[in-house]
C-alpha cells in the first residue's frame, strides 16, 4: 500500500531512489505521495501480469514440447545437431541444475527449467525449417499466421516478463495483458479462458489489498 503519511513520502522515495522514480515524480508534478501511489499502482498491475505470464509461459512450453515430443521424448539430445551454441548451453545449464535437487533426470524436469526466452528462441528464423515445420507449429493449433509474427508475439511477452521480473516498469500493462491471452489463445481457447478468468479475479484481491 502507499504511505498515507505525507511526511514520510520523500524518505520513501529516496529509498526506491530518483531515478526508478522519476517518471513517477514528473506525471505527479512533484507531489511525493502521489508518485509513490503511482508506483503502488504499477507494482500491482505487475503482480497480476506476473501470474498471467506464468500460466502462458507453463502453458506454451509443455505444448512445445509435446510437439517436440513426436521426434523424442528426450528432443533436447537427438536435435541437438540443430541447435546453436546458446541453445545448447541451455539445455546443459538446465540439466545442472536438475542434478543439483534430483538424481534421476527426466524430459519434465528439463522442460521446468527451461526459461521463457529459450522457448521464444526456437520460434526464431534459424529454426524454422528444422523445428517449426516440422514439429512446432502443431504446439499452436488455432494459429494461422507467418511463424516470425509468432515470435515477435513470444518475444513482446517474453520481454514483459523480464521487465516485471527486474522491478521496472511496464508501458502499457493492457498491451501486455492482450499479447499473453492471445498467445494463450493459439495453443487453447479454453486455457486462455480460464487464465482470462483468474487475472480478473486477481485483480480484485490485488485492489482490494
Amino acid at each position: 500500500m502507499s504511505c498515507s503519511i505525507n511526511w514520510h513520502a520523500a524518505t520513501i522515495v529516496g529509498r526506491f531512489s530518483a531515478p526508478r522514480m522519476a517518471r513517477y515524480l514528473t506525471t505527479a508534478g512533484g507531489d511525493e505521495q502521489q508518485a509513490l501511489t503511482l508506483y503502488s499502482t504499477q507494482a500491482r498491475a505487475a503482480t497480476v501480469l506476473w501470474q498471467t505470464i506464468g500460466h502462458v509461459e507453463v502453458v506454451m512450453r509443455n505444448a512445445m514440447h509435446d510437439s517436440l515430443c513426436a521426434h523424442s521424448p528426450n528432443w533436447y539430445d537427438r536435435l541437438s545437431v540443430v541447435f546453436n551454441g546458446e541453445t545448447k548451453d541451455d539445455i546443459a545449464k538446465a540439466r545442472q541444475r536438475v542434478a543439483k535437487y534430483e538424481a534421476n533426470e527426466t524430459p519434465g524436469h528439463i522442460v521446468a527449467e527451461l526459461n521463457f526466452g529459450f522457448w521464444r528462441f526456437l520460434l526464431s528464423r534459424q529454426y524454422d525449417r528444422p523445428l517449426w515445420t516440422p514439429y512446432l507449429y502443431s504446439a499452436f493449433p488455432n494459429y494461422r499466421g507467418r511463424r516470425d509474427t509468432l515470435f515477435q508475439l513470444a518475444m513482446r511477452v517474453n520481454d514483459a516478463r523480464n521487465t516485471i521480473a527486474h522491478h521496472q516498469r511496464l508501458a502499457d500493462p493492457k498491451a501486455v495483458k492482450r499479447d499473453a491471452l492471445e498467445l494463450a489463445g493459439h495453443i487453447c481457447t479454453h486455457t486462455r479462458d480460464w487464465i482470462r478468468t483468474e487475472s480478473v479475479a486477481l485483480e480484485g484481491a490485488v485492489s482490494a489489498l
